[in-house]
């Protein structure tokens, strides 16, 4: 079987659709013929975020031993002390680069051990499920460093989607230039609704035959 580095911060036991897409894109990688490893975030993280609970989807899981936790380096905490000081909106515009996401240092700290597990299971292919979006900052390195393929599968857009905001337009303009950036580097889309393909045509994020959708079941 081809391994794959399966990177998906929302997975169980956390609950939501966003875990529920990559449950399934795990299910059927391997009926089709691929040996997913999946990267994802440890247990002190997932039951310190506040986030919904649902271990009944660990039953989906065939072999714990391929799922790897490492630690979250969660932003969460440092952001809720600044609030409590009343002084985050003045820090989140400065340091906007090295806080733009909770999960950003999960996505470059592990790099190293990584790394390692890449060269140890031969991978050629890493997946990304998005968001969060600081996991294409790994997949990049770890396509610069070993010529890996990268499939980065997105749940909903980034600068275009209606959950995200930043401290200025200006701020948005610079992330709406690096999500092209990124993007471009990858060598296929996948996103959730036609529209959302749209949506990157129109953008021409990238050229038409590296993007397609596959749309949720439920």
């Amino acid at each position: 079987m081809k391994k794959i580095l399966f990177v998906a911060y929302q997975f169980p036991p956390l609950a939501g659709s966003g875990v529920n897409r990559s449950v399934q894109f795990y299910k059927y990688l391997i009926e089709f013929g691929y040996q997913p490893i999946v990267l994802t975030v440890d247990y002190a993280t997932v039951y310190s975020s506040g986030m919904h609970i649902d271990k009944s989807q660990c039953d989906l899981i065939r072999d714990e031993k391929e799922i790897i936790r490492l630690k979250g380096y969660s932003l969460k905490p440092m952001v809720e002390f600044l609030m409590k000081l009343k002084i985050y909106r003045v820090f989140w515009f400065f340091f906007y680069r090295f806080t733009w996401e909770f999960s950003l240092w999960w996505a470059t700290n592990n790099f190293k051990e990584v790394s390692k597990i890449v060269s140890d299971n031969d991978i050629k292919l890493v997946y990304t499920s998005s968001s969060p979006y600081s996991s294409w900052l790994l997949a990049i390195k770890l396509k610069k460093k070993f010529g890996l393929k990268w499939v980065a599968d997105l749940r909903d857009p980034f600068t275009d989607g209606y959950m995200w905001r930043f401290p200025t337009k200006l701020h948005w303009l610079l992330m709406r230039w690096r999500e092209k950036r990124w993007l471009a580097q990858a060598d296929k889309i996948i996103v959730n609704t036609p529209e959302v393909e749209k949506l990157y045509h129109k953008r021409n994020i990238v050229s038409p035959d590296k993007i397609t959708h596959i749309t949720n079941g439920y």
